[in-house]
């Protein structure tokens, strides 16, 4: 998408010169496209290894942490296998709805790719986080629904605690 985007624009510029106004529109929609999840509109892993970089540089609330959850959908290439990858976009986005239903206000939940996903969630207890954790597994206790059938769709749930798990990105993530 990227190259095709860019030499369009050299072509055009080859024989026109574009407007101030344009450009900008164009670097927007770029910008959009490199820290965004297309499909689902979800931050993708860039945005969410930024975050939890920036939560590791500041303290969480004396006697809490920061969590990251990493979430894998089960049974979910099972859906793209028989029924194609049309059918596993529709389903990736309603388990995205759940999900976002489940995250708080304030977490960060992004796409890392295909069916993984993550979750940032500042200043939680260790039982707030297995709380959050809970959500999640508890958004896809009913199958989902897309595309007019009924999708058997679970989720493993893997979670680390910044500063007591690691006090890096790669050791946190790596725990999660």
């Amino acid at each position: 998408c990227v190259w095709t985007f860019i030499s369009r624009r050299l072509k055009e510029a080859a024989t026109d010169s574009p407007s101030p106004e344009m450009l900008a529109s164009e670097m927007h929609a770029l910008r959009v496209l490199a820290m965004q999840d297309p499909l689902t509109s979800l931050p993708n892993r860039r945005v969410l290894l930024d975050a939890v970089d920036n939560a590791t540089k500041v303290s969480p609330v004396p006697g809490r942490s920061h969590a990251v959850f990493l979430l894998d959908l089960n049974g979910f290439k099972v859906v793209n296998d028989r029924y194609g990858h049309a059918m596993g976009d529709e389903v990736l986005k309603a388990v995205v709805a759940r999900f976002r239903r489940a995250a708080r206000s304030n977490d960060i939940l992004a796409r890392l790719g295909g069916d993984e996903f993550a979750v940032l969630s500042r200043d939680v207890d260790e039982a707030d986080a297995r709380t959050i954790g809970d959500r999640f597994i508890a958004a896809l206790r009913n199958n989902v629904k897309a595309g007019g059938m009924s999708h058997a769709i679970g989720v493993a749930v893997g979670a680390a605690l910044f500063p007591k798990d690691g006090d890096t990105v790669e050791k946190i993530m790596r725990h999660a």
